[in-house]
């Protein structure tokens, strides 16, 4: 059943639906009076060609070719619309876990089973606005129920804000991209007879066992080359989706969605029915490719959860039953609750939390748990026993600071550690930061190698202590800011008081003693220094905020060039030298599934001091533990932390090849694994090492977690072969 509101008038309806004959039908419209039709669709012939295999896929693959090329001189409409919806969604929980069901007791003293066959209703109306593409405003100008938001938003908005044309479709790669062919094969199914066209019904079925591909039907207007139906089936993220939309040329008019969800402990299903009028889009304005991208913005209205039947009756195009309000009445406010484990004492001790003010409070103090009580062990400082607390004052939507103050008790040493990073942002569109550290601690002399993590659990654990440290008290500025969209500048200034330091402990759980004497225990080697640096994208046309997503995803070839130069004597023994390195980095999209990565870097002394101590050589990343905390991508994992640096000149590149179908996953059982495969090419160049080389196989998830085989070569000769865990803790930065 529909309905809909209208101003007085005569009106052309059609009734249509996959597989049923199209109704046409002329209606008058009175002023004040309200019109009743029942129409039923009768089932179409669906006529069926006697054709061959072969020409049955050429067929298909015609059809297919005709519709993508078709859409390309309309792809502004498709990209830019404005659209009014009205959503109406019911949900049914039938499964709960005792977990789940316990947890949310003790968080809301309510069971989440209480709920179970309980019909939990909601309805939405608002409107939809693409801006550019990849940048949506969603308004919310009524709603009444409680189906949680993230349904609402994975269920359809999500697919009010992409179009079947392009190449990525909600999250899965869409049956009509540019390459289609390398991901689906399409059946033709026969056609049905409209009144002036034909539109061929296209089986879609995926090459592969994957998540992000869709299998389902495709119907196709013969007239135009135009989607008039699609029926989508989905599985991904405890999604299971089966999705009915209808078109209006390039736009859906009609969604349907039934969800059957499985997801922590929860099992259940919900369904969404919205209907979408198209409102007018000025085809002829111009959209500038350096417009700032925004992500996706949700607006409430805030009087939207306060409106009355008349509003309802108005944009309504469904009737409700009369026990749809009582539906929303009896059940429990799900919308958007979000529990916050750190209101309670014992979780905000330990996971941390906000001691002052909130993420949106002017002036907010946040505490950051156990984590960061027990932050280190090495024998020359023994434990770090402390913390560290994050302080932010807000001052305006442009400016704020940040300070990062930490303190901590080195256990065997008696003496205290501590620090921070005050960060002035200024200037939000270009990403200024200004950034003053001071601090006196212990410092790695390669800090690019092991983490103190690693360390931490070596030393403690194992006995043995993989990594050196020196005592570093510092200060030092910093600034950064976007020039333009294809420049990021950076300058730097700092004063280091640098000295060696003894073990003073050697605890640890196994008893075991393979602990080596720390290096350069009684030097003093201080340092100050100034360095200027840029970060250059040649090809970027992208806004200010863009380039910075632009610069750490490396989406275009980004070099950079730093110049540094320590001097002075006013210290102890200075540092002095002159080092100018450079190099590029670019991920390179091969296809939805595939993709190269390469670095390279490149760099001179161009003048060294008698002075110029061991911490001021150039180092590399590097680590031959088994369980390895750094990058499979881009360090070297079969080289001790402290066995290559140069103070003369050197050349290094990581180059990478990550296929999510490469040599495991083409077997049928492991190709909805989340993992990728990847092959690695490493090779380092210094005078005094010649040449260094590591190959190797790795499968990883979205680059953090990993497990890999690699084999190393050192002037041509075979040197080493290691099978590494890899867990890249550095890229998260929570050290």
């Amino acid at each position: 059943m529909f309905q809909i509101s209208l101003k007085e008038g005569n009106y052309s309806l059609i009734c249509q639906y996959p597989g049923y004959k199209e109704i046409s039908d002329s209606i008058f419209i009175s002023k004040g009076n309200s019109l009743n039709r029942i129409y039923k669709l009768e089932k179409d012939t669906l006529f069926i060609d006697s054709i061959t295999e072969k020409q049955n896929e050429y067929q298909a693959n015609t059809i297919i070719r005709n519709c993508i090329n078709s859409v390309s001189k309309d792809m502004e409409s498709v990209l830019y619309y404005n659209v009014s919806h009205y959503i109406r969604g019911q949900m049914i929980i039938n499964e709960v876990s005792d977990f789940i069901d316990n947890t949310s007791y003790k968080l809301d003293r309510r069971y989440l089973s209480s709920l179970k066959g309980h019909v939990i209703s909601t309805e939405i109306y608002g409107n939809t606005q693409a801006i550019e593409p990849g940048s949506y405003k969603i308004n919310i100008e009524g709603y009444q129920g409680y189906i949680p938001r993230i349904f609402t938003e994975k269920g359809l908005f999500d697919f009010f804000k992409e179009s079947i044309y392009t190449e990525n479709y909600n999250g899965f790669v869409s049956p009509l991209s540019s390459n289609a062919f390398k991901y689906y094969r399409f059946e033709y199914g026969g056609y049905y007879k409209s009144t002036d066209t034909k539109i061929y019904k296209i089986k879609v079925n995926a090459k592969f066992n994957n998540p992000d591909l869709i299998n389902g039907y495709l119907f196709i207007k013969e007239e135009g080359w135009n989607i008039n139906y699609v029926i989508l089936n989905t599985d991904k993220n405890g999604l299971k989706s089966s999705i009915t939309i209808s078109y209006n040329q390039l736009q859906p008019i009609t969604i349907y969605n039934d969800i059957a969800f499985r997801m922590v402990g929860v099992k259940g299903s919900v369904e969404y029915y919205s209907g979408l009028k198209l409102n007018n889009v000025d085809e002829k304005r111009e959209f500038h490719a350096n417009k700032q991208k925004n992500s996706s913005e949700y607006i409430i209205d805030t009087c939207a959860n306060k409106r009355d039947s008349s509003f309802w009756n108005k944009v309504r195009l469904q009737p409700i039953g009369s026990n749809f309000l009582e539906q929303i009445s009896d059940t429990m406010n799900l919308r958007n609750r979000r529990p916050d484990l750190s209101k309670f004492i014992i979780a905000k001790l330990l996971l941390g939390g906000y001691l002052i003010g909130n993420d949106t409070s002017k002036i907010s103090l946040k505490y950051n748990g156990v984590k960061m009580i027990f932050r280190d062990y090495n024998y020359v400082d023994g434990f770090w026993l402390g913390n560290r607390f994050n302080l932010k004052v807000q001052f305006d939507n442009n400016t704020n600071i940040e300070a990062l103050p930490y303190i901590y008790c080195a256990t065997a040493r008696k003496r205290l550690l501590g620090g921070n990073d005050i960060m002035y942002n200024y200037n939000l569109k270009k990403k200024g930061q200004f950034t003053v550290s001071f601090g006196t601690r212990s410092e790695d002399f390669n800090n690019l190698s092991l983490t103190r993590y690693q360390n931490y659990f070596n030393s403690l654990i194992l006995g043995e202590n993989t990594n050196f440290f020196y005592q570093h008290d510092f200060l030092y500025f910093n600034n950064s800011i976007h020039l333009n969209p294809k420049i990021k500048a950076f300058i730097s200034f700092g004063i280091d008081k640098r000295s060696g330091l003894n073990n003073y402990t050697d605890f640890n759980i196994l008893n075991r003693n393979k602990i080596q004497p720390n290096i350069f225990p009684n030097s003093r080697f201080d340092r100050t220094y100034y360095s200027l640096g840029f970060l250059y994208s040649p090809y970027s046309n992208y806004t200010i905020t863009e380039a910075v997503d632009m610069h750490n995803k490396k989406v275009t070839p980004v070099f950079n060039i730093e110049y540094q130069e320590g001097f002075s004597s006013w210290q102890v023994n200075n540092s002095k030298y002159q080092k100018l390195k450079g190099g590029i980095s670019h991920n390179i999209p091969i296809d939805y599934f595939n993709s190269i990565d390469y670095k390279i870097e490149a760099g001179t002394y161009i003048k060294t001091d008698h002075n110029m101590h061991f911490t001021d050589y150039q180092h590399f990343g590097a680590s031959d533990m088994i369980l390895n905390l750094n990058s499979l991508f881009d360090s070297f994992l079969l080289l001790d932390n402290y066995q290559l640096q140069t103070n003369r000149y050197w050349i290094n590149m990581f180059l990478n090849y990550s296929g999510r179908y490469v040599f495991l996953k083409h077997i049928p059982f492991l190709q909805r694994s989340p993992f990728t495969e990847n092959i690695h090419l490493k090779t380092l160049f210094t005078p005094d090492s010649k040449s260094y080389v590591e190959a190797g196989y790795s499968i990883s998830f979205n680059r953090f977690l990993g497990l890999g085989a690699f084999t190393s070569f050192h002037n041509i000769e075979g040197c080493k072969f290691g099978i590494q865990f890899s867990f890249n803790i550095r890229s998260l930065k929570l050290e």
